[in-house]
């Protein structure tokens, strides 16, 4: 086998800094107080000494004094004052960073989370662009901020620790510097006083934190963690020089849903794909269910979605109606090995009337290797709340709806009791049924085939107004009833969000059909932006703006009146063009501002910026929304590209 040039340039890039990227150097510790900022001052005085353009973009000392010694001669960039909630918050001044290029920025803390109003919630973001603008950054980290181990250390401390890290920003790392003392040493240090404890932190927590077993798990872990980048370093370099790998040909698949359950699979799957040194996809499938899942719920969704793909997860979107078929079927095509996936406790009521994915998957998985993440156990009480609400969906309204709908439903058939047959009767409720089961869900259409039976035989069985039963073959008649109102109302319910599923699918499919004839039929770039405004506002109900370069450098909104045209939210599409990454609310960068705003980008060449901005303050973007959106700016950008070139 001869070495692969792509791989050896990666190497050569990654060694010689010859790449248009800075390079990244983390200082890499089990807990505080290793001394992880003291190691990253003492080489930024030797590098500054040796005449390196060097700066301090931010540092915490803490008030320690040898620390602070280490800051001499070195320029700081003055803080960033932020007012929130009226009280004023110091942080990292990041565009000032970009504007000086120092050859060398010290960024300590890295899993830091930023003021509100900062452009990037979290530091490491920061840090990114300051990469991506090719500066050489040093920061600091400590193994429990890395996303992939968070469960566990949670598990070993039991301290649950909210500001992460996402592992690729640490594989990609171009160097990594393990700071390690002794468990004694570092409690002395704590003892002592040395190590910050956070104001307003629990003492007493704090201290339990630092406990010797946990230290040494937590420094097993760190050790565990830097083995699993160096034996990855390694297969690169056997593979770039041709050699044959150590890759056991493993691939794996992870399932995720709405829960939070998802999480933990997700940091178990990227600890398994390291250990395994194997690629690994998460794939989503879109159910009828997922028609009828609160907003918070999909929410959970996309938030889980985006932590696997910031892991390193390839992120994969099926639509279909049966989750195990859609799931077997794509692990057979795509060849994985390994299929993982979170198992939750199961009610009573779940257990009699569904079976689970994971039973399906184990069933007919022929072949795979299925791997099973549980949830602890809940309480006594919770199991309480599991049983009457995980499986009866719906609002409250709903089901008060619902029974409207089966007294409606008497009131039409009372008229006719003496002169329709008591069986035949029994039509009008079953009518009521499909109708709650088709507009309200299944939890309303059991509930009301329940009441209904109890309703047919008060007003409809003689004698009437009483549950008493007249004639023994009405108990038969009662009891086909109410299955025959279960089954029917559960299949109408099925079928209910498959048609608005795919009557969904339908409609992006033409929204995007229509877009894409109208296009390639205009020539002209007024035209193409005339053309593309008008679908993206109607397939949004939205206001759409698009920002082409002019010769002078700045950018050109149209229309020149949108909502977009403000200074701050002007900014961030001059951010978008010249990053090519999406920006704006509920995205990693500039959240606080009012629209979403994406690149116009083919080939990596970025030709303008197209903006969404909702009429409501403090509109939510939807995961499938922006999916949506970035559709219509890859449309939009090969028509400028074809016009251009034309």
């Amino acid at each position: 086998m001869r070495p692969n040039p792509d791989s050896l340039l990666d190497l050569i890039e990654r060694d010689e800094s010859i790449s248009s990227k800075g390079r990244l150097k983390i200082f890499f510790g089990a807990c505080a107080g290793v001394g992880k900022t003291y190691a990253m001052l003492a080489q930024a005085q030797r590098k500054f000494n040796d005449g390196l353009n060097v700066v301090i973009g931010i540092v915490e000392t803490h008030g320690r004094t040898e620390t602070a010694a280490l800051l001499k001669g070195i320029p700081i960039i003055p803080t960033k004052e932020t007012i929130y909630r009226g009280v004023s918050l110091k942080e990292f001044d990041l565009q000032a960073a970009i504007e000086l290029k120092p050859s060398l920025i010290l960024v300590d803390e890295l899993a830091h989370t930023n003021a509100f109003g900062s452009r990037h919630p979290k530091r490491w973001q920061d840090v990114q662009e300051l990469l991506n603008a090719g500066i050489d950054v040093y920061t600091t980290l400590n193994v429990q901020h890395l996303e992939s181990v968070n469960d566990m250390v949670a598990k070993i401390t039991g301290v649950t620790i909210y500001e992460t890290v996402p592992d690729n920003i640490f594989d990609k790392a171009n160097e990594i510097l393990i700071i390690d003392i002794s468990a004694e040493e570092l409690i002395k240090r704590l003892q002592d006083g040395k190590i910050y404890i956070d104001e307003g932190a629990n003492k007493h927590a704090f201290e339990n934190f630092f406990k010797k077993p946990n230290i040494l798990a937590l420094r097993e872990i760190a050790l565990r963690r830097m083995a699993d980048r160096v034996d990855a370093e390694g297969d690169i370099l056997t593979a770039a020089q041709g050699q044959k790998e150590s890759q056991l040909g493993q691939k794996i698949l992870v399932c995720v849903g709405h829960d939070k359950l998802s999480t933990q699979v997700i940091r178990h799957a990227k600890r398994q794909a390291l250990r395994a040194k194997a690629p690994w996809y998460v794939v989503y499938i879109e159910t009828d269910r997922h028609e009828r899942l609160k907003e918070k719920s999909k929410l959970i969704v996309e938030q889980n979605l985006r932590l696997a793909e910031q892991m390193g997860a390839q992120i994969v979107r099926i639509v279909g109606s049966n989750a195990s078929e859609e799931v077997l079927n794509y692990a057979r095509e795509h060849g994985f090995t390994r299929i993982m996936l979170g198992h939750r406790y199961r009610n009573l009521i779940n257990r009699i009337f569904s079976t689970s994915l994971y039973s399906n998957l184990i069933n007919n998985g022929y072949g795979f290797e299925i791997s099973i993440v549980t949830e602890k156990m809940p309480k006594e009480s919770e199991k309480i709340y599991k049983h009457f609400f995980s499986y009866y969906f719906g609002k409250p309204a709903d089901y008060v709806l619902a029974i409207f709908i089966l007294f409606l439903a008497t009131l039409i058939g009372l008229p006719f009791r003496e002169m329709i047959n008591f069986t035949n009767l029994s039509m009008i409720y079953l009518t009521a049924i499909v109708i709650i089961a088709a507009k309200l869900g299944t939890g309303p259409s059991i509930i009301t085939s329940v009441l209904s039976v109890l309703f047919f035989n008060f007003f409809f069985g003689k004698p009437y107004y009483s549950f008493e039963v007249h004639e023994k073959s009405h108990y038969l008649n009662f009891l086909v009833m109410l299955f025959a109102s279960l089954i029917i109302g559960s299949l109408a319910s099925k079928l209910s969000l498959q048609a608005k599923q795919a009557r969904r699918r339908e409609e992006e499919t033409n929204i995007f059909y229509a877009l894409t004839r109208e296009l390639s039929s205009v020539k002209g770039v007024e035209n193409i932006i005339s053309v593309a405004l008008k679908h993206v506002n109607h397939a949004f109900g939205m206001s759409s703006v698009i920002f082409l370069p002019q010769s002078d450098n700045s950018l050109k909104a149209t229309p020149k009146d949108s909502l977009s045209c403000s200074l701050k939210e002007e900014s961030v599409a001059h951010w978008v063009f010249k990053n090519g990454e999406i920006a704006g609310r509920n995205t990693d960068t500039l959240p606080s501002v009012r629209g979403i705003y994406v690149a116009l980008s083919i080939e990596n060449k970025i030709l303008g910026v197209l903006g969404l901005v909702p009429h409501k303050d403090n509109y939510d973007f939807s995961g499938h929304e922006i999916v949506r959106l970035q559709a219509f700016a890859s449309l939009i950008a090969s028509s400028f590209e074809r016009t251009l070139k034309v």
